[in-house]
């Protein structure tokens, strides 16, 4: 069953913003176990959870510091019963210099959906990316933000540009393939019990480190690179990074 919620909110707020506006946006559409999944924000954190129904569970915050730039910030959503998609989408508007978007407020997105969906792009500029539980593949991406993914089991490319990375799997498989890149900001990897994969890492100016017997070398000038394989080396993880350090861990067998 469908459900649709809109409340719009505005209030006083504490601090140096005199005035506050929200909206809030609840939504539910019927998708199938292995839908694909697309979200496209600005400015903003991504939350998504992984749960056991067929449902595509959306919930929007929207903040601005005026009303009026409160309305010309738009949710477009569009859903059938294979793929879903969100997109935030700033009204232009015509200034002294011509057209311009103006940018001043901020969505928050809070979905879960079905265990096994495909994350075919979830994107955002100035925010945070969090992901439990979803088993599907995902491609994951923010400029400006850190990105956690646990319960991992299927194929990633993981990206930011100013933040960490940090994903945990929960099982691997011959066919996994997993790239994460960061420019400034950490990058650690959480293997699942009796992991077995192909693992490649370098930096340009950070270390490599592990609590598994693994062959760092460093660069004759800066940087360290990595290749091993720890168990039967079945699935592929590659990791780069600029500015930071990159960390394996690996459980207890």
């Amino acid at each position: 069953m469908l459900k649709n919620t809109l409340v719009l909110v505005a209030g006083l707020a504490i601090g140096s913003v005199a005035v506050a506006a929200t909206k809030e946006i609840r939504e539910t559409y019927p998708i199938d176990p292995d839908g694909t999944i697309s979200v496209d924000n600005i400015n903003g954190d991504i939350e998504i959870t992984g749960w056991d129904r067929d449902e595509v569970e959306l919930h929007a915050i929207v903040k601005a510091r005026k009303e009026e730039h409160l309305d010309r910030i738009e949710i477009d959503i569009s859903a059938t019963s294979s793929r879903f998609s969100v997109e935030t989408d700033y009204e232009k508007q015509s200034g002294w210099w011509g057209n311009n978007s103006n940018n001043s407020g901020e969505v928050t997105y809070i979905l879960r959906v079905p265990r096994n969906a495909q994350l075919r792009s979830v994107e955002s500029v100035n925010g945070a990316i969090d992901v439990i539980g979803v088993a599907g593949s995902m491609n994951l991406s923010t400029v400006n933000g850190d990105i956690e993914a646990s319960g991992l089991t299927g194929d990633a490319e993981i990206d930011t540009v100013n933040g960490s990375i940090e994903v945990q799997f929960d099982k691997m498989n011959d066919r996994q393939d997993v790239v994460l890149d960061s420019v400034n900001g950490s990058i650690r990897v959480d293997l699942p019990e009796n992991a077995s994969a192909r693992l490649e890492a370098s930096t340009v100016h950070g270390r490599i480190s592990s609590n598994l017997d693994l062959e760092v070398e460093k660069g004759r000038f800066v940087g360290s690179d990595l290749r091993d394989v720890v168990g039967g080396g079945d699935a592929t993880i590659s990791m780069e990074n600029v500015n930071g350090s990159i960390r394996i861990e690996g459980r207890a067998r």
